[in-house]
């Protein structure tokens, strides 16, 4: 007894540790604080399972996630090879078709799109090795934004020969104007992507805030996704009169 109060008992629990056998162990006083991931439980046993996930967080594929990239996840090394041997094929693809219909145009449309996709994709492969790799995520995200204005440049004009063999009559616009309409709003949408995209790659260049770049560029693709239902909606109407008449 010490100033009227009983003497603290030495406490004595099972831990069960996971192994082959469990262990006696003796807690006396003052007892030890215990550490936040560990919880014991009524009867003494400990529970661990939950511990690795705590320490090992990894993607489906296993790469060691990195939250702190400027993509805010972590690209699939997978996709973007299958997206390089893809888009590597496209630009020979076009070259022979170019070359075999004299169709001059895919040349600085069609096969350029290929080229520059294949770019971005090697560029957003390399910038995996190292999230934080400022040269290769400008790269990417520039050629990967560019890239697809080129291949709807070769659509409206293959629209506008399609126009020219079935019968103007049929149109409500003249040939030419679905290039020359939707290629330029299609070029003011790429603009307000590459602006957006400068500036999100100079936020992650300097560690800031990359949402007002990332904003701006979907501001472009929303005008971009506008200019291509309005062009789908007048060629509907054109394949549908054509096909009434």
């Amino acid at each position: 007894m010490t100033g009227g109060l009983p003497e603290p008992r030495p406490i004595t629990s099972h831990i069960n540790t996971g192994s082959k056998g469990d262990f006696m162990v003796d807690v006396g006083d003052p007892i030890p604080q215990q550490s936040e991931h560990v919880c014991v439980r009524p009867e003494g046993t400990l529970d661990a399972s939950h511990l690795e996930n705590e320490v090992n967080i990894s993607d489906d594929s296993g790469d060691h996630v990195q939250p702190d990239g400027p993509y805010g996840y972590l690209p699939n090394s997978a996709i973007c090879i299958t997206f390089i041997v893809l888009f590597g094929l496209s630009p020979l693809l076009h070259a022979i078709q170019t070359i075999w219909t004299r169709h001059w145009f895919f040349l600085y449309t069609a096969l350029l799109c290929g080229l520059l996709e294949t770019l971005g994709w090697a560029a957003r492969f390399w910038s995996i090795q190292n999230l934080f790799n400022g040269q290769a995520f400008t790269i990417q995200i520039s050629t990967l934004i560019i890239a697809p204005t080129f291949l709807l440049a070769a659509v409206f004009m293959v629209f506008g020969d399609l126009i020219k063999m079935l019968g103007v009559q049929y149109s409500r616009l003249g040939p030419f104007l679905y290039a020359r309409i939707f290629f330029t709003c299609d070029i003011i949408s790429l603009a307000l992507q590459g602006i957006g995209g400068g500036m999100a790659s100079a936020a992650a260049d300097n560690n800031g805030n990359i949402q007002p770049g990332t904003n701006l560029i979907l501001v472009g693709i929303v005008l971009q996704l506008v200019i291509i239902v309005a062009f789908m909606l007048l060629a509907g109407e054109f394949l549908y009169r054509y096909r009434n008449d």
